[in-house]
């Protein structure tokens, strides 16, 4: 098995050219918003091809109005791509699995995590198995669960998805985590959630 990496930042501006304007290069006035669009992409060869062909033959303005809604919300059209490996998943299982590790336990130490999903009633070491074989989860030299930033997203905008309302949700996590909790307004929908104490911290002094 080889594991193809992310492409760097000159590699990924190519491939954008490519789908963009059928060529490596480009008219120098989009370069500046090519580079930011490009980043947005985190290197994913996918969502690089899916974003370049969107805005194939668009104006300026319209690239702009793109990377604007990119980073302020996820591309749904990238994330439905992203959303394959995810959807192919055999059973609830994995997928519920996924979600867990998508909102609460990237980071986190492989055997910490097994142990604590282990009790919530999952098989979670073959499940970690299945998930790097899609691959929606890798474990890096140092035994840490690790998720792309875009296949991350792309689990917690599932979880966004299923409510408005975040004390509606079935995973809550950070600073939506900490105002359902001071508000009061969770229900039994949520099964578990994560707090951050230390950021939410840091973002009042």
């Amino acid at each position: 098995m080889f594991e193809v990496k992310e492409l760097n930042f000159n590699e990924s501006l190519r491939l954008f050219h490519w789908y963009a304007f059928g060529c490596n290069s480009m008219p120098e006035c989009f370069m500046e918003c090519a580079g930011s669009l490009v980043k947005q992409c985190g290197g994913l060869p996918l969502a690089i091809r899916v974003l370049g062909s969107t805005l194939s033959s668009k104006s300026m303005n319209v690239w702009r109005s793109a990377l604007e809604k990119l980073e302020a919300i996820p591309n749904s059209k990238i994330h439905r791509i992203l959303r394959i490996s995810y959807d192919s998943l055999e059973d609830d299982h994995d997928r519920n699995l996924f979600l867990d590790i998508a909102c609460l336990f990237i980071g986190k130490d492989r055997d910490y995590t097994t142990t604590i999903l282990d009790g919530c009633d999952f098989y979670t070491t073959i499940g970690i198995e299945n998930l790097i074989g899609r691959p929606l989860l890798t474990i890096n030299e140092k035994n840490k669960l690790m998720m792309h930033q875009m296949i991350r997203d792309m689990g917690r905008e599932i979880i966004r998805q299923e409510s408005p309302d975040a004390g509606e949700r079935s995973r809550l996590w950070h600073k939506d985590a900490f105002d359902v909790i001071r508000e009061k307004t969770g229900s039994k929908t949520i099964h578990c959630l994560a707090l951050d104490l230390q950021g939410l911290l840091k973002k009042q002094v």
